[in-house]
């Protein structure tokens, strides 16, 4: 037996003849840490402090220490003011953050949580509201999806670093941009989460390691992003721990049947049948240390190797990248074992996928990058609904700003703004976020505007379109009679009739438009809007007066005439025919 115990990392080694069964510890000194052993040996995890092996040959074992990075540089950005805030994190691996623990949605008993861990290679997740599956989500940008984030604090997500900068370029490959958003338990075309968080959570500010922007190095392909708006309630968090280099969660100890990796892999997958947009469940296993796979996850312990879908078949695809991979304790609590970071190229089904490892040092990073993240001054977001969109005009308008969001400072003031398409309008301010105006006639076409306050002065604005129309009307139950005909000349009759409106409501703007013939010819017309036409019998008077023409055609059809009475009004209308004889 040996043991590899000199802090000094350039001299420990030690040299074992053939057949040896070999247990060896490698103790790092301050300031180092161990990576891997070297040697010819057939078998052993190499990333492990501890191994233990027989020897086939006499061979020398060393192990592989470096330098420990007592802190890291975070590069952060916040893209509402488009700055760079970069900082210097020191390592506290023994300190405790608030963030670390899962956390439920509103309603839920960790009861109800069902066991995650059904014997199947892969499932396609259609319960993804709910929880643990509604706190992973879709990472999208400009509308599409592009890769997988997981909820650990109110406003806060884990993905990879390359979901926000690859390639030299910042979000993907446009800059850094607010408009990259995350969908909770995106399900296809169902969002279920949409209503009660408006939408997709807009990036407010990201965090990623400067290793992996200036060196691309994998190790640290983490990026924590913080959200314009609390989700914890709504999806629950995930839990996440450091971990020693050496735990069991890395290596094939843990099997399919203990650890899962979640995410959205893209249409390229042969087992995706829709656009990118479902959520899927992998088996995982974990592989320990990648020994085959050149680049910086080579012989690496702050990497994880992993393999889904069995030996010979692996799952990982685009669009996995971020996700988590993930274990449950003997509560059914979930918790990040570590964050996907590549898969194996298309064609590929053998090779294995590479995860980043929660190291304990990234734990501590990950921590302060959730205290960093919740100081970064959020502004309100801005939501205006109404009963209706559509009303009559003279209609008042019950409009709600309720739903907007105040992530840091509650909403103190709200000030509206009701316009014309004139650009003219009133304006009042209001303690509550509900308020109920009435436009005037004059535009089919009118504004809402809702500006919120929050204390702290920050502001956002919603503005919502109305349309004002004619009220609708009922014109089936209307009726039109013709009472009285009395003369009042030789060629002229005084003309009695009623508009009956058995309805309770009122018809506004009614046109009427009477006629007389006779033997076919029209002697006489009349057009005229009545403005209202109330519940109940209307009269409606006119005084026929025919001239000498109209006359001699009334009296040459021997004074039978046809009364026409045609009622318009909302785009409907009735016609009522009356036969009279008025000679």
């Amino acid at each position: 037996m040996g043991k590899a115990s000199d802090p000094r990392p350039e001299d420990v080694s030690a040299t074992y003849e053939a057949g040896t069964a070999v247990e060896v510890t490698a103790h790092a000194a301050v300031g180092h840490e161990f990576v891997r052993w070297e040697g010819d040996y057939p078998s052993g995890e190499r990333a492990s402090r501890s191994l233990s092996v027989t020897v086939d040959s006499e061979t020398t074992l060393s192990p592989v220490f470096r330098e420990s990075d007592g802190e890291q540089t975070i590069v952060a950005y916040d893209p509402q003011d488009e700055r760079f805030d970069n900082y210097t994190v020191d390592r506290t691996p023994d300190a405790s953050f608030d963030s670390a623990s899962a956390e439920l949605p509103d309603g839920v008993t960790w009861s109800d949580v069902p066991n995650q861990f059904p014997d199947r290679t892969k499932r396609n997740v259609s319960v993804t509201a709910s929880y643990p599956w509604s706190a992973v989500g879709q990472l999208t940008h400009s509308g599409d999806g592009y890769c997988s984030a997981t909820v650990v604090e109110g406003n806060h997500v884990i993905t990879a670093g390359h979901c926000v900068y690859t390639d030299g370029a910042w979000a993907f490959d446009s800059g850094y941009s607010d408009t990259i958003e995350f969908i909770p338990g995106r399900n296809g075309g169902e969002r279920p989460f949409s209503e009660e968080l408006l939408g997709p959570a807009e990036v407010e500010y990201i965090q990623t390691y400067d290793k992996w922007v200036d060196q691309g190095n994998q190790a640290y392909d983490v990026a924590v992003l913080t959200l314009d708006r609390n989700l914890a309630r709504e999806t629950g968090t995930f839990s996440y721990e450091g971990r020693s280099a050496d735990s069991s969660f890395y290596g094939s100890e843990f099997d399919y049947t203990q650890l899962h990796t979640t995410g959205y892999p893209a249409r390229e997958a042969p087992y995706v049948s829709s656009d990118g947009t479902a959520q899927w469940d992998l088996d995982t296993a974990g592989q320990g240390t990648d020994i085959l796979q050149s680049g910086d996850c080579r012989l690496n312990n702050m990497c994880h190797k992993i393999a889904t879908g069995q030996a010979t078949n692996e799952l990982l695809y685009p669009g996995n990248s971020g996700g988590p991979v993930w274990t449950t304790d003997d509560r059914n609590r979930p918790t990040l074992v570590s964050v996907v970071s590549s898969g194996p190229e298309i064609l590929d089904s053998i090779s294995d996928g590479i995860a980043v490892r929660l190291s304990r040092d990234k734990y501590s990073d990950i921590g302060k990058m959730i205290r960093r993240g919740n100081s970064v001054d959020l502004q309100p977001v801005a939501n205006l609904t109404a009963e209706s969109t559509t009303v009559s005009f003279g209609e008042p308008v019950a409009l709600d700003a309720g739903t907007s969001l105040a992530p840091d400072e509650p909403i103190e003031s709200y000030e509206w703004d009701f316009n014309t398409v004139s650009g003219d309008g009133t304006d009042t301010t209001t303690a509550t976020p509900q308020v109920t105006h009435t436009y005037g006639p004059d535009w089919p076409l009118v504004t809402a505007e809702v500006t919120v306050v929050s204390s702290d002065g920050d502001t956002d604005t919603a503005t919502l379109t109305i349309r004002q129309s004619e009220k609708s009307v009922d014109l089936s139950q209307l009726h039109v009679s013709v009472d009285n005909a009395t003369e009042c000349g030789l060629t002229c009759r005084e003309i009695d009739a009623t508009i009956e409106n058995p309805t309770d409501s009122t018809i506004t703007n009614l046109t009427a438009n009477a006629s007389i013939s006779a033997g076919g010819e029209q002697v006489w017309s009349d057009e005229r809007t009545l403005e209202e036409i109330p519940p109940g019998t209307t009269p409606y008077n006119a005084t026929v007066d025919l001239d000498t023409d109209g006359a001699s055609t009334v009296i040459d059809n021997d004074g039978e005439v046809t009364v026409r009475i045609e009622v318009t009004a909302g785009g409907q209308s009735r016609t009522f025919v009356f036969e009279r004889e008025v000679l």
